[in-house]
């Protein structure tokens, strides 16, 4: 048994080379990965044993590449709003469609999604008494707090006054934002 494993490519010429061995021409055993070390086509199941075994590595291989790639698509594609919300106060990309009297405008933004269970105290967001009274929030005297309406928010960093604002378009899509990088494993 031959201890050296061969590239596809080396398998690949060899496995050609006996094909023409066996149709009758022993003229390409030479162009053979393993001629030389074996008399004519004694080689030849040592090579199909290699073949059969490369062939089953990349088979696996590529099994895995697909479920990782349908894994990757499912968590990167923009998800309809009817078929499911992210869940609350969760930092999303969000496609909203801008109406007006003079078409359709699509907006690419950050938002988040309220469910409408989420109390002013308990959110991890900052929600002026003002906004949420101007919203129709629901108020709780005995919990003196505001819930936090159901609907779409921005999800502002970077803006000059800080103040969270309603997406007013009509949200049509939404997805995952992307991971950030892996700081200390370089």
């Amino acid at each position: 048994m031959n201890e050296r494993k061969f590239t596809p490519e080396e398998i690949a010429k060899s496995l050609r080379a006996c094909i023409e061995v066996g149709g009758g021409s022993a003229s390409k055993c030479h162009l053979c990965a393993l001629h030389g070390r074996f008399f004519e086509c004694d080689c030849f199941d040592e090579l199909n044993e290699q073949a059969a075994d490369m062939i089953e590595a990349q088979a696996k291989r590529i099994g895995e590449l697909e479920a990782e790639l349908a894994k990757l698509r499912e968590e990167n594609r923009w998800v309809p709003v009817e078929e499911r919300k992210p869940d609350p106060e969760t930092r999303v990309w969000v496609m909203a469609e801008r109406r007006t009297n003079k078409g359709t405008y699509n907006v690419a933004t950050t938002g988040m999604y309220e469910d409408g269970s989420v109390w002013r105290e308990d959110s991890s967001w900052y929600w002026e008494e003002d906004f949420l009274s101007a919203c129709n929030a629901e108020y709780d005297e005995d919990r003196d707090d505001w819930k936090v309406p159901e609907g779409w928010y921005e999800y502002c960093v970077y803006n000059e006054d800080g103040k969270q604002g309603a997406i007013d378009d009509f949200v049509t899509h939404w997805k995952p934002m992307p991971k950030g990088p892996e700081v200390g494993h370089e």
